[in-house]
């Protein structure tokens, strides 16, 4: 959903941490 660049394939808004 949104593209935030946190996690590894960023799902919808979910950090890595």
């Amino acid at each position: 959903a949104q593209k935030k660049g946190d996690g590894p394939s960023t799902q919808s808004i979910a950090p890595s941490k």
